[in-house]
């Protein structure tokens, strides 16, 4: 286990890099952070530190720039400390307002960009996994039905279904119960599987059926771009490294790219 002041002197330094973009050395954290310690001090623990691999120095004569491994280590451990209130409370608010998954997507991405001042990506599950809670047949009028299909993560899609004429209301509440409790905890793929073997075994409208097949299809096959949120992506252009146009094109360019390759579908080979 790092020793606390070794933690502490990190913590400085990956605080003070990201500010900065500039390299930093051990007077600068003893002069704005750690001023009980002094610069031979620090400088001991940033050579164990770089000796661990959560620090590199890019010449002889430069101060310590963070690695991955210290970044990581941040955001797992010394970001506990750091805990505030006011913005834990504006996270639930953001949480209060929504009622659906994609809406609690979109809402995180929101909220943790205008906290952190940060680009954020928030993706919501893939909806192959998403498992039905209920399935509802509303009638609209004679030999039509709202079929809705409703999962554990607050997901709801519908489609028009064609029914028997001989279907009454009663009829396709009965329906929607015997199809909850044969499909409930199911995931969408694991239920077109199922819908064969359902239609020999308990007969029902095969339209019904037909209708549950495509939207759970539909559903299944959706691009994983649609469930990726991306806000405050200009944010990333306050930071000083990026004040340089050609870095900033750099990243966005990458970024996009990155999302391009996330919105294509997967190809069996």
């Amino acid at each position: 286990m790092m020793e606390d002041r070794k933690l502490r002197i990190l913590k400085a330094i990956v605080e003070d890099y990201v500010l900065t973009a500039v390299p930093v050395g051990s007077r600068t954290v003893a002069r704005k952070y750690l001023s009980h310690l002094s610069s031979a001090t620090i400088r001991n623990e940033m050579s164990d530190l770089t000796e661990l691999g959560y620090l590199s120095q890019p010449h002889v004569s430069a101060g310590r720039v963070p690695s991955a491994r210290a970044y990581l280590l941040y955001v797992d451990k010394l970001l506990e400390e750091a805990g505030n209130g006011e913005e834990e409370e504006a996270g639930r608010d953001f949480v209060r307002k929504v009622s659906h998954l994609e809406d609690l997507a979109r809402s995180t991405a929101q909220a943790l960009a205008e906290m952190t001042g940060l680009a954020s990506f928030v993706m919501m599950p893939a909806q192959s996994d998403l498992r039905i809670a209920t399935l509802q047949l509303v009638p609209v009028s004679t030999a039509l039905a709202l079929l809705v299909i409703v999962t554990d993560g607050g997901i709801i899609r519908d489609t028009m279904v064609h029914v028997s004429e001989a279907l009454d209301a009663d009829a396709l509440y009965a329906i929607s119960r015997m199809l909850t409790e044969r499909f409930r905890g199911r995931t969408l793929k694991e239920v077109q599987h199922l819908l064969k073997e359902f239609a020999v075994r308990a007969p029902s409208d095969p339209q019904v059926l037909q209708g549950i097949e495509d939207l759970s299809a539909q559903m299944e096959k959706q691009n994983a771009a649609d469930s990726l949120t991306v806000s405050g992506s200009h944010n990333i252009l306050g930071f000083p490294e990026y004040h340089d146009s050609a870095k900033a094109r750099q990243l966005l360019a990458a970024l996009e790219l990155s999302l391009i390759h996330i919105s294509e579908p997967t190809r069996p080979y």
